[in-house]
């Protein structure tokens, strides 16, 4: 499996480590803002009780350039984003 993330890749698994016990999290969320000032919500799940996990489809990484994430939780006494981070899509042979 290669190590980057290629535009139009499907499959490729984000995860994103809360730092904080989700387990009773009502609402997982990825905030997306692509390299062109789009602004998308992919919908995780949880994984391993603090990390929300989302894999791409057919449109999530259509652009080459730095996505910015921002992982949204909603718990019972809580909601709110954590700490945004980056990740880059590269363009095909790069």
């Amino acid at each position: 499996m290669r190590t980057k993330p290629y535009v139009g890749d499907v499959g490729t698994v984000i995860t994103v480590n809360t730092k904080t016990n989700l387990t009773t999290a009502t609402l997982l969320q990825l905030h997306v803002l692509k390299p062109d000032g789009t602004q998308v919500i992919w919908n995780g799940t949880l994984y391993n009780t603090k990390y929300i996990r989302y894999t791409t489809g057919g449109d999530d990484l259509d652009i080459s350039g730095d996505y910015r994430l921002q992982a949204y939780v909603e718990l019972p006494l809580w909601r709110g984003h954590g700490d945004a981070t980056t990740f880059r899509v590269y363009d095909l042979y790069e």
